[in-house]
């Protein structure tokens, strides 16, 4: 049995014909997660889901899809998929709240935040950020 990912890992990656099929799959199997996680990958994959499997019937049926994705998606060098972004910097979510604090634009915060001392930038925002 195969997790999700170490089953979309075989469409796209693998290619094993004997690990394909919803039973060897241990949870369960939607079409549209496949063709989200088969989209993620590259603007190739992308668009041959767009164009394809999203606009015909074989959502519905997982075994054919996965049979079509299979098929159709060339086999790739792995690489991770990354699905989370990442997170802002904290300078950043700093600057509207300077901006608003001091009564100055964003170039002006900005400037602020490039000049002064962390550790002193941290306590001014401690301070103003309670208010």
């Amino acid at each position: 049995m195969l997790n999700f990912f170490q089953y979309i890992n075989n469409i796209l990656f693998g290619k094993n014909r004997n690990a394909l099929g919803k039973e060897n799959c241990s949870e369960t199997l939607s079409g549209f997660m496949l063709n989200r996680w088969a989209s993620f990958y590259d603007q190739d994959n992308c668009a041959i889901v767009n164009n394809t499997t999203n606009k015909q019937i074989l959502v519905e049926d997982v075994d054919l899809l996965s049979k079509y994705l299979f098929l159709f998606i060339p086999k790739k060098a792995y690489r991770k998929i990354s699905y989370l972004s990442k997170s802002k910097d904290k300078k950043e979510n700093q600057i509207p709240l300077l901006s608003k604090t001091l009564e100055v634009g964003t170039r002006d915060a900005e400037l602020f935040i490039k000049t002064t001392n962390d550790k002193d930038l941290e306590m001014f925002l401690q301070i103003y950020a309670e208010q």
